[in-house]
């Protein structure tokens, strides 16, 4: 004996079966990536010569960049890459903040990372550029954030 359904319980099923099977793809079974560190609180000088720490950064998404403004290897590229991030977080409208943290204290004044920010063409309420002594920079940035900064 053969039974037939009609063409709307096989849709009905079909409907069925595929919310279900979307439901279960759609749930994320990713975990979170493990915390490597937390980064310690800090407090530098900005482009413009005014403090700027951890709690300007707080609850806020960020992308940091390590460079120094004598740099002509890397460095551009680095922060032509920023540049592009600036571009596209203001086109998609993302509240991101930039900080670009220089690795030579004693070459880059607040006034040269100023430069340094205006020929990228950096919105400076979007993007920062820091830098502080040599031991306060050395804890943040290989302390903090795990990356090696050589002589």
């Amino acid at each position: 004996m053969h039974v037939r359904f009609p063409h709307f319980v096989w849709l009905t099923l079909c409907c069925a079966l595929l919310t279900i099977g979307c439901a279960k793809g759609c749930q994320s079974t990713q975990t979170p990536p493990r915390t490597q560190g937390k980064l310690p609180s800090f407090e530098l000088v900005n482009q413009d010569g005014q403090a700027f720490g951890s709690q300007d950064l707080k609850g806020k998404p960020y992308v940091a960049s390590f460079f120094f403004t004598s740099c002509v290897t890397i460095c551009p590229k680095i922060l032509g890459a920023m540049s592009s991030l600036q571009t596209r977080f203001a086109h998609e409208k993302l509240d991101i903040q930039l900080v670009s943290l220089t690795v030579d204290p004693d070459t880059d004044t607040p006034e040269k990372l100023k430069a340094a920010g205006q020929k990228m063409g950096a919105d400076f309420t979007k993007w920062t550029f820091l830098t502080g002594t040599k031991d306060q920079l050395k804890e943040v940035i290989v302390g903090g954030f795990k990356t090696f900064v050589g002589p």
